[in-house]
């Protein structure tokens, strides 16, 4: 049984660069956005950090996985938002949304794990165009940022 995976000690600079560079982005977007007014929210874009600097050749850290699957699970979670009230909604919107959002994300080929929890979030809060359009910015820098690192950034899984 080991411990540490067998490629740290030749790449520890990696691991260690691109962990600091995904917390500093988060921090930034963590205290932008309040943690615990959007703690889903900040959850799922931290779950997206994650693949994009440690997963760097990932399918699911392409541009249309990453960007594509929070906007369409945003959308698909706001929707849920609008069911009926009654006892037990909440959760019945957030089941809706997850199982919706799976389902959207499969047929249009942008499957990224993270965005359930958007569709999670918005299903709980209910729609708000400026924490969309917030998201929507967070995503793409992320993304971004990754993109015009990735020459110096290598997967870690």
């Amino acid at each position: 049984m080991r411990l540490l995976d067998p490629h740290f000690k030749r790449n520890w600079r990696a691991y260690v660069a691109q962990s600091a560079l995904a917390t500093v982005i988060m921090l930034d977007i963590m205290w932008f956005w309040g943690v615990v007014a959007h703690a889903i929210l900040v959850a799922s874009i931290g779950s997206t950090a994650f693949i994009l600097f440690a997963m760097v050749d990932s399918p699911i850290a392409k541009a249309r996985n990453a960007i594509g699957s929070h906007a369409i699970c945003a959308l698909i979670g706001a929707a849920c938002a609008f069911l009926p009230s009654s006892a037990g909604a909440e959760a019945v919107r957030g089941a809706l949304a997850i199982g919706a959002s799976i389902f959207a994300m499969v047929v249009t080929d942008t499957e990224h794990p993270p965005a359930g929890g958007t569709a999670l979030a918005f299903a709980l809060s209910g729609w708000n165009a400026l924490t969309y359009i917030h998201l929507l910015l967070f995503v793409s820098s992320l993304w971004a940022l990754s993109y015009l690192m990735r020459p110096w950034m290598r997967s870690l899984v």
